[in-house]
C-alpha cells in the first residue's frame, strides 16, 4: 500500500469468520484476502486503530504486549459493522460515497511531493482583501487553482454562506464576529481567517 498518497480512499477490512478470511476491499475492489485462525473469545483479541499498547493473555497465562500499530494519516469517517458485508454491497458504498471532494487517485511518493509543492505555493499565493470587512471581500491568486465553491463557517462550525467560487463576495447578511472562508478544489482545501466588522 506504498502507493497510497495524498488522497482519500474508501477501504474496507472484513473479517469473514465463516469463511476463516480476511479481505481489504480499496475502491471498492478486493486487494488483499488472507486466511485467519479462528478466534475463541474475541475479546482477547480486540480491534484497534492507530497505535494502542494492549497486553493478551494466552491459555497459560503469559501475557503478550502488543503495540507498534501507528495509522500514518487521517480518518475521515469510520463504520464497524456486526456482520461480514458482501462484496456487492461494499462496491455499492464505494460508488454512492467517492465522489467530490474525495478523489481515488494512485500516485507515486515522489508525485505526491511535487504535488504538495505546487499546492503548497497555490496557498501560499492567495490573496483575501479588505480582513478585516464588512461583509464585502476579495479572493486571487497569482496561479490557477481551479476553485469550484466558496464556504464560510462561523465559529460553531456551521456553514453560514456557501456558492460557486467567484472572485467578489458579498456577505454583508452575517453578523460581525470570527469566520473561516474554505476555498474547495477537487484536491485539496485551502483556508483562511475572515473578520467581519461593523
Amino acid at each position: 500500500m506504498n502507493n497510497l498518497y495524498n488522497s482519500y480512499h474508501h477501504i474496507v477490512i472484513v473479517r469473514d469468520v465463516k469463511q476463516q478470511k480476511l479481505l481489504l476491499y480499496i475502491g471498492g475492489n478486493l486487494s488483499v484476502e488472507k486466511d485467519i485462525n479462528p478466534v475463541g473469545n474475541i475479546e482477547k483479541h480486540p480491534t484497534f486503530i492507530g497505535k494502542h499498547n494492549i497486553g493478551i493473555d494466552d491459555s497459560l497465562g503469559r501475557r503478550t504486549m502488543y503495540g507498534a500499530h501507528f495509522l500514518k494519516g487521517k480518518i475521515d469517517y469510520l463504520r464497524i459493522y456486526n456482520l461480514a458485508i458482501s462484496p456487492k454491497r461494499i462496491n455499492k458504498m464505494y460508488r454512492k460515497e467517492s465522489r467530490t471532494p474525495y478523489k481515488h487517485e494512485y500516485k507515486s511518493k515522489k508525485e505526491c511531493e511535487t504535488y504538495k509543492h505546487h499546492t503548497d505555493k497555490i496557498n501560499a499565493s492567495i490573496k483575501m482583501y479588505p480582513n478585516p470587512s464588512r461583509g464585502y471581500f476579495k479572493v486571487s491568486s497569482d496561479i490557477k487553482m481551479d476553485c469550484k465553491e466558496i464556504r464560510i463557517y462561523n465559529h460553531h462550525g456551521k456553514i453560514v454562506f456557501r456558492s460557486s467560487f467567484r472572485r467578489d463576495i458579498n456577505a454583508n447578511h452575517l453578523k460581525p464576529g470570527h469566520y473561516t472562508v474554505v476555498l474547495i478544489t477537487p484536491h485539496r482545501n485551502y483556508n483562511r481567517r475572515l473578520v467581519i466588522t461593523r
